[in-house]
């Protein structure tokens, strides 16, 4: 059972404001995020403060929603999904973000999900 916790302030935004189609897809290629090491059979869960949930919240991978946007402030996702061709993973790196919002993205938080080498 992995024990690495990573917790982070907003990539971009995350002050209430909506972020313009131009700053959201500048973010999305942002270099400079965390990179966490993923065993690809274990899960990986994410959480966010409940004033988060509460806007909506969805997972993207490589900026593309891989879930359902959720008011909950927790969700689990198996960490194989982040390297599998069949949802959009290219190699064994993956940019994952949470976007806050469920129409217009109000803040992004992203992450470089690497493969944990055996």
């Amino acid at each position: 059972m992995g024990s690495d916790s990573v917790s982070s302030e907003a990539t971009c935004g995350g002050e209430g404001d909506a972020l313009n189609s131009e700053a959201l897809n500048a973010c999305l290629k942002d270099k400079g995020v965390d990179e966490i090491d993923v065993d690809p059979t274990e899960t990986v869960r994410f959480g966010v403060d409940p004033e988060i949930a509460d806007h909506g919240w969805t997972i993207l991978m490589n900026g593309q929603p891989l879930v359902e946007s959720s008011k909950k402030t927790y969700q689990a996702i198996p960490g194989s999904v982040f390297f599998n061709a069949q949802y959009g993973a290219q190699g064994d790196s993956t940019l994952v973000s949470i976007k806050e919002g469920e129409e217009e993205a109000t803040g992004l938080w992203s992450f470089r999900l690497k493969k944990q080498e055996d």
